[in-house]
């Protein structure tokens, strides 16, 4: 998983929604963290699990002065390290965390404790609790908007993957050696598949396809290193893809974190967070009901 979600995070995103969110979450999500913070008392120590580029830190920090610490199994972005009013922690694994046990008064994950071997995980965020009940979660839904709009990305990204990538790497090639009936024939081929796939003009916009036909199209004729610029296409493609069947299978998680968690005897609370305007389901959250603000 680390490999192609530092290769993400290092590209600067703050929220795992790249392009999703400009700079930090909004809407409901933002809501439910602010609710959070105002509920716990000042100087609270928080674990964020799977924190990214430090995202929710930076959100619960905002009116507050906590001490929190984020970890990731992913290599965090150099740049976010000293932003962020925290410590954040690359190359940490949920599974294995590098704390003595009772060092945390409340942990915290948003999308990502289901991303983790559930069983391991949740011991963990149990051993380093101070009270086992002071953890908020929120996770992927199957039913989700965020899982739904995503798995429109993935089926478009797997055709592209299996049914364009070799008219791309002729067309750059051509474009290359300037074979101007080899690049008509590609273009208008590759038109064709998106003109087919118009209905779905989200997902194709998800996988970069359209920037990046636009980008062969508008430098013709130059020299340019198209067959770099394809590999380069090809390569984030590839990554596209396994994070996005990662986050649709981290979605299907959610019961076993439910389920491992009523085991602990925890009077667990499960509830949905919406769009405050459409209703439209955004994800699924978990704490103890006695923890509830």
């Amino acid at each position: 998983m680390s490999d192609h979600w530092t290769n993400y995070w290092q590209q600067g995103h703050l929220t795992s929604f790249g392009g999703g969110f400009k700079t930090n979450y909004e809407g409901e999500l933002k809501n439910f963290w602010q609710r959070f913070a105002d509920n716990i008392a000042e100087h609270s120590s928080v674990l964020d699990i799977g924190t990214g580029n430090g995202a929710l830190i930076e959100l619960i920090q905002k009116n507050h002065d906590f001490n929190c610490v984020g970890v990731d199994k992913a290599l965090i972005h150099k740049d976010y390290i000293n932003l962020v009013k925290g410590e954040l922690l690359s190359g940490v694994s949920a599974e294995i965390l590098p704390f003595e046990s009772s060092r945390f008064d409340y942990v915290i994950s948003q999308f990502a404790i289901e991303y983790t071997n559930i069983d391991k995980s949740l011991e963990e965020v149990i051993r380093v609790l101070k009270n086992k009940r002071n953890f908020v979660f929120i996770c992927h839904h199957p039913e989700s908007v965020i899982i739904k709009s995503n798995q429109e990305i993935l089926n478009i990204s797997n055709e592209i993957k299996s049914k364009l990538l070799t008219s791309l790497n002729v067309l750059a090639r051509a474009l290359v050696e300037e074979d101007h009936d080899l690049i008509n024939s590609s273009f208008e081929f590759i038109d064709t598949f998106t003109f087919e796939r118009c209905g779905n003009i989200h997902g194709l916009k998800g996988t970069n396809l359209l920037s990046f036909v636009d980008f062969l199209k508008k430098n013709q004729g130059k020299k340019i290193r198209f067959v770099e610029a394809f590999k380069l296409f090809q390569k984030e493609l590839e990554l596209l893809i396994l994070r996005l069947q990662e986050l649709t299978q981290a979605a299907d998680n959610l019961p076993l974190i439910i389920n491992k968690l009523n085991q602990e005897n925890i009077d667990l609370e499960v509830g949905y967070i919406r769009e405050d305007k459409s209703s439209t389901l955004l994800a699924c959250f978990l704490y103890a009901k006695a923890t509830k603000f």
